[in-house]
């Protein structure tokens, strides 16, 4: 078996296995040989001066202009009103979501969700192929999902950032506009946090669309990328076992 091949069959190999594809942090097998795409098409294809690829790629252009186009002018627009039109509920019924309690019931939210995202993929989407009933359920349960995930991120952010505000003196006008007085202390936050991003390589957590756009695929709504990108489910698996093991 010639080099050429011997990458294809590793290529297979990745792609027949999803764990492997979604989960993998060493992406050698992908960028291994630099072989040219003209190289790699049929003959007969090759021998018309690549006309099918030329068209193939004038199309992926218009495709990926149109795609940035609807994520700048249509995604990103409704993503930031749906947040905006979130905290304002919350600045309305104020008395319902104070600074602490919203920061620390949002936290805690999101640490559930964050340690049990194998879990909800699995029982949800996985078990749905097997019992008919999780499929009239599992649309619902993946879009309510979503929507209280929206909603206890709003709640630590309007939460933090009210906290921000009290416990850094920052002096705000009769129209909202931040003062130069006592605003140091906040210039300083800003810059500590950056630092603090930029040593454990998260700055691009700061992104937001039209930067990074996600589908609600059920194949992914419940799974999101975290530090390390490991498997909740592994861990609570080492939990249990590490307890039974003491008992």
């Amino acid at each position: 078996m010639d080099c050429q091949n011997c990458t294809y069959a590793k290529l297979d190999s990745v792609d027949t296995d999803p764990e492997i594809y979604k989960r993998v942090d060493d992406l050698s097998l992908l960028i291994e040989p630099q072989t040219p795409l003209s190289e790699k098409i049929p003959y007969p294809y090759a021998a018309k001066k690549d006309k099918p690829i030329k068209k193939i790629k004038k199309k992926k252009r218009v495709l990926s202009t149109l795609d940035i186009l609807i994520s700048i002018f249509i995604v990103t627009p409704c993503v930031v009103g749906c947040w905006r039109g979130i905290w304002q509920i919350m600045d309305i019924y104020a008395v319902y979501f104070p600074p602490w309690e919203s920061f620390l019931v949002g936290t805690a939210t999101h640490i559930v969700l964050a340690l049990g995202q194998d879990v909800f993929h699995h029982v949800v989407v996985e078990k749905e192929k097997n019992h008919p009933v999780m499929r009239v359920f599992s649309l619902f349960l993946m879009k309510f999902y979503i929507t209280t995930f929206n909603v206890v991120t709003n709640m630590i952010w309007r939460g933090g950032w009210i906290l921000f505000d009290r416990y850094t003196n920052l002096q705000l006008s009769d129209t909202g506009v931040a003062l130069s007085e006592g605003s140091s202390t906040a210039i300083w936050f800003i810059i500590v946090c950056t630092l603090i991003l930029f040593i454990f390589k998260g700055l691009k957590n700061t992104l937001s669309p039209p930067f990074s756009i996600a589908l609600d695929s059920k194949d992914e709504v419940f799974l999101f990328s975290t530090r390390y990108i490991y498997k909740t489910m592994s861990i609570m698996q080492i939990v249990q076992t590490h307890s039974l093991s003491e008992h």
